[in-house]
């Protein structure tokens, strides 16, 4: 493991045991047994390192995504996809997730924006170009792309986000064919 991955470890452990903001620096070094000087090589503040962490954790998951979609010759297929990967993504790596799903919201500054922005337009234009064959040929509905993932990924965040705080009572992965057939059911043309 690089000393920028020990370091990115010991931040997502301390974020997730005191939170960004209580979380310093200091901390951080401290976890990771890196010098002060060692983490400002890798990162340049602690947004930095925020930014780092999302954007793996992001990316890690639609890596498995994209990968998954390949192999898929169906819409249906598709949104199965999009719903078990996330599932399976947020079951597997419950810290990084707990970290990226509570942690949009606190990630300030115009180079940690643009690093999440550039992540998720690739993965965006990725699902548009995959799913635009299947809207034009009537399979599912014509939507934005906005409302087309809103549709399918936000019951199951919001479900996630509750499972990985303990507030679910049931494991998420119990529920992967419920999620899909709702995501399904809200962009198939089938009516």
């Amino acid at each position: 493991m690089s000393r920028k991955e020990e370091i990115l470890d010991a931040a997502l452990s301390c974020f997730n045991r005191s939170g960004i903001e209580k979380t310093s620096i200091e901390m951080i070094c401290e976890e990771s047994s890196a010098s002060v000087g060692s983490l400002y090589h890798h990162f340049s503040n602690k947004q930095g390192v925020v930014a780092a962490l999302f954007v793996a954790g992001i990316g890690d998951y639609h890596c498995q995504l994209q990968k998954r979609l390949k192999s898929n010759k169906t819409a249906e297929d598709g949104v199965r996809s999009v719903i078990y990967t996330y599932i399976n993504w947020v079951s597997n790596n419950s810290e990084q997730a707990k970290f990226v799903l509570s942690s949009r919201e606190e990630i300030f500054g115009d180079a940690a924006q643009r690093l999440v922005e550039e992540e998720n337009q690739k993965n965006f234009s990725f699902l548009q170009d995959w799913f635009r064959p299947y809207a034009e040929d009537g399979t599912i509905q014509d939507l934005s792309m906005e409302l087309f993932l809103s549709l399918l990924l936000g019951p199951v965040q919001l479900y996630a986000q509750r499972w990985i705080n303990g507030k679910a009572e049931k494991n998420i992965t119990k529920h992967k064919d419920l999620f899909f057939r709702a995501a399904w059911a809200s962009v198939s043309s089938e009516k």
